[in-house]
């Protein structure tokens, strides 16, 4: 699939998905490849996964963001307790975000970061919220509170 993908112009990126730890993205690594411009795989780290996971492992979400850095292509943001996968808008779950805001400083420049939010009370709100949370997590790591 991986080399289908590549010969079209496609780009693969495979998740975390539900409680999959890193154990399981690192045997997918070593079998496919580490450069997805030669095998067709990048990699999508979903934080509300890997928060999941890391209940059940100790893993923590920016560990997978530092180990597969440079594969990273995608990034779903969300939030949740660690039991269930509820995309709660950020900062209304237990998601510790400033190890990941710092871990998500040193991703590639063109890595998508998408707001995964399940709201359907008020969708636009959720993602504005979790948007301008963001945002306040970012100064507040650099010291600089003054245009928040």
């Amino acid at each position: 699939l991986c080399s289908f993908a590549l010969d079209h112009g496609v780009m693969l990126v495979l998740e975390n998905l539900g409680l999959t730890g890193i154990r399981s993205m690192r045997q997918s690594v070593e079998l496919i490849g580490t450069e997805p411009e030669k095998t067709g795989m990048g990699i999508c780290i979903d934080v509300g996964h890997a928060h999941r996971a890391c209940a059940k492992d100790g893993i923590r979400p920016e560990a997978y963001l530092r180990e597969f850095r440079d594969m990273i292509r995608e990034v779903h943001l969300d939030d949740n307790f660690g039991a269930r996968d509820l995309h709660l808008p950020l900062g209304q779950g237990n998601v510790d975000w400033p190890p990941l805001i710092d871990a998500l400083r040193d991703l590639r420049e063109d890595t998508a970061a998408c707001l995964e939010i399940a709201w359907p009370d008020a969708p636009m709100q959720a993602l504005d919220d979790s948007r301008k949370f963001l945002a306040v997590q970012a100064a507040l790591l650099e010291g600089n509170c003054s245009h928040v």
